[in-house]
């Protein structure tokens, strides 16, 4: 999908009237004995957290910088800071540890995900209650915890902010985990049976239509998952400190079985440096990387507690277990496995998994060390580094992240596209409006049709008033009924904030622009618009979600309106003499010597030309379509509303009028109302109504 931004941006204005990893430190030299004055340097650290413990998993406390060594990429750094995080309630006596310099205030944190997706949900069933009874323990011990779910189509969404309220854990567990406790009559995670439909002596065709629908399951559950991780650690990237994730899952997706054994995954981390078919495996590691990167540690907590009670809670006791069933369930848990040691954190996997994570819970999620060197370059470089770690006492076991990903900022913001793009629910910080319209233009050919408001205060003006320059970004993803990542465009609007336009913005609310595709087809009726607009100054991404239908107005009936837009129209010399044409410049539909300026929020000045797009299936009335419009609102009676046609052209291919009205809605009060767009009959009785559409009024 191609957007065409040529050097114009149409604008229009709503007016009431009218390295997490590398982090910038600010150092203030003072009072040497070669100058009084006061020197701003920027540092940039990357931050290294360590767990220590002796032989038996008890904390060891009171290192020094003596007693460590780092090396990047095998280089032997010097140690910038080194101090000691903890988060245990003082208690007298002579087993409270000594009192370190804390560089910052810190707040106990724990994000717990639970894994729906992966998750046999009568096992997750059994331990239940203890889980609600960790988490609440922690919020008792002073800890504040943030739930997500991985729901069961791949989606994020955080179903509780951070809190120490016991109660609204427990409802967002409960809620979280609703997909989780319910039992369902099909189960997906189910074994494979095309393994087993040997002994049936099955033909061999059954046998590979079986096998390739549990590939393409198992690759859905692959790429969602990957994609829901990266959403949830994008939310929570930004944090201070160590940020410890508690994954509850039933084991992370295995993508390995018979000659396919590679997976299409968009190259969101823009690290593989190629765009095509990759394993699971590398796509695995480049999740785990991304944890190392922004100091994001996996503690996997396993739903059940032996491999053996899976088998048979899957419906498969009169089967024997094969050894391809085997080895499929243990790369699962695996690679669950890997995830946690591989960002320094603990499987907990097996019979004593909560006494296990009780022992966590006293040493890692109580205190760690947190050491920092400076890089020996001075900006990202976009590649990995490889970090090692030792000590020079042998009584000593240390837990760190082995390396890191210096992303550059494509990088950086890529990520955040990619993220929002199939969980758009996590990023709504930024309070703009979006609408994407499909135009028709010929059979199954549709233009793409966007228009986006961004907020003026807060937003687009900031707090800098010399400031001179703003870049825009703004992404379009649309996403099918499977929650697979169909099209993505991606466009950047530098915006010149002049004198002038800061004028002209001081009263309005909100600042437009819009923008269009080249002609497309599409393959699905149906799909879901995420349009992602980037902050680059705040580094914030945010997103507006719409359904959209492409099924064409062949599939309409006789006269029905497939497309209603409001907007402003202007009158110009230079627009070309073409009947409804979208200009490549602006983004603007043109028609004889006028432009349509869409709007993406129905807010009306009734000082401005107001008018309205309309997409009429083909009638037979070649003469008149015969439409009538009416405003009401709560209690009142309608209002007749005066249309005039500006402009009509129909296009055979698409079978439908494209047609303008300018409407004059002078007699009515400012307030919200609904227009309702019908078709005339020969009496009032006889009258139809199209099409609703709410409006503010100004």
């Amino acid at each position: 999908m191609r957007f065409m931004t040529g050097r114009k941006i149409s604008i229009f204005l709503y007016m009431p009237s009218l390295i997490v990893t590398l982090i910038s430190l600010a150092l203030f030299c003072t009072n040497t004995a070669f100058s009084q004055e006061s020197h701003k340097v920027t540092v940039q650290l990357v931050l290294v957290d360590i767990v220590a413990t002796d032989r038996n998993g008890q904390v060891i406390t009171g290192l020094t910088k003596d007693d460590l060594e780092i090396a990047e990429d095998g280089k032997r750094m010097d140690i910038y800071s080194l101090d000691f995080i903890y988060f245990r309630p003082a208690t007298p006596g002579p087993s409270q540890p000594p009192a370190f310099p804390q560089p910052e205030a810190r707040e106990k944190r724990l994000i717990a995900v639970f894994d729906s997706m992966n998750t046999i949900k009568r096992l997750l069933d059994r331990s239940r209650v203890q889980i609600i009874d960790t988490l609440l323990d922690l919020i008792r011990s002073g800890y504040e915890v943030m739930v997500f779910e991985l729901t069961e189509k791949g989606e994020m969404q955080i179903m509780q902010p951070f809190t120490s309220d016991e109660q609204l854990i427990r409802q967002a567990v409960d809620k979280a985990s609703g997909s989780i406790w319910v039992e369902h009559a099909e189960d997906m995670l189910a074994v494979p049976r095309y393994l087993l439909e040997g002994e049936r002596n099955r033909d061999m065709f059954y046998q590979t239509v079986t096998s390739r629908m549990y590939q393409f399951e198992a690759r859905r559950r692959l790429e969602a998952t990957l994609t829901g991780l990266l959403s949830a650690m994008n939310v929570i990237k930004d944090l201070p400190g160590r940020k410890p994730i508690l994954l509850v899952s039933g084991g992370f997706p295995y993508y390995n079985i018979d000659e396919i054994q590679v997976a299409k995954i968009n190259d969101s981390f823009k690290v593989l440096r190629k765009n095509k078919l990759t394993t699971g495996d590398e796509i695995f590691r480049q999740l785990i990387t991304f944890a190392n990167s922004y100091n994001i540690t996996f503690y996997s907590l396993y739903s059940d507690n032996f491999l053996r009670y899976v088998l048979p809670d899957i419906a498969l006791d009169n089967f024997k277990m094969t050894n391809e069933i085997a080895e499929i369930k243990k790369n699962e848990l695996y690679a669950l496995g890997d995830l946690a040691t591989d960002t320094g954190g603990v499987a907990m996997l097996g019979a004593d998994k909560f006494q296990d994570f009780e022992q966590v819970f006293q040493s890692d999620l109580s205190s760690y060390y947190e050491i920092s060197y400076v890089p020996p370059r001075k900006k990202a470089d976009g590649q990995y580094h490889k970090i090692t770690v030792k000590t020079r006492r042998p009584d000593i076991i240390l837990r760190y992240r082995q390396g890191y990903f210096d992303y550059n900022e494509d990088q950086r913001e890529s990520l955040l596209f990619a993220s929002a793009a199939l969980n758009p629910s996590l990023f709504r910080d930024i309070p703009f409006a979006a609408k994407t319209v499909p135009v028709a233009v010929g059979p199954n050919r549709f233009i793409l049709w966007m228009t986006i408001a961004l907020p003026v205060q807060g937003f687009l003006l900031g707090e800098d008033e010399t400031r001179e320059m703003k870049v825009i970004k703004v992404g379009l993803s649309l996403i099918d009924e499977d929650n697979q990542l169909a099209h993505s465009a991606q466009i950047n609007m530098p915006l010149k904030l002049s004198p002038e336009l800061r004028l002209r913005l001081a009263k309005a609310r909100y600042f437009g622009f819009n923008t269009c595709s080249q002609e497309m087809e599409f393959k699905k009726d149906r799909y879901r618009a995420v349009v992602a607009l980037y902050d680059q100054d705040s580094r914030v991404i945010s997103t507006v979600e719409s359904s959209l239908e492409v099924s064409g107005p062949s599939k309409e009936a006789e006269g029905s309106i497939v497309n209603a837009v409001f907007g402003q129209v202007t009158e110009t010399q230079n627009a070309r003499l073409n009947d409804f044409s979208f200009s490549q410049e602006d983004g603007t539909l043109q028609f004889l010597k006028h432009k349509f300026y869409p709007q993406s929020v129905n807010e009306l000045d009734q000082k401005e030309r107001i008018a309205l797009y309309l997409q009429v299936r083909g009638t037979q009335d070649e003469g008149n379509l015969n439409l009538s419009f009416s405003a009401s609102r709560d209690g009142e009676e309608p209002v007749e509303v005066k249309g005039r046609e500006m402009a009509r052209s129909r296009n055979k291919k698409a079978d439908v009028w494209n047609v303008v009205f300018e409407l004059n809605l002078s007699i009515l009060t400012s307030g919200d109302y609904v227009l309702q767009i019908s078709r005339q009959g020969r009496t009032e009785e006889q009258k139809t109504a199209l099409l609703r559409l709410p409006l503010r009024l100004l």
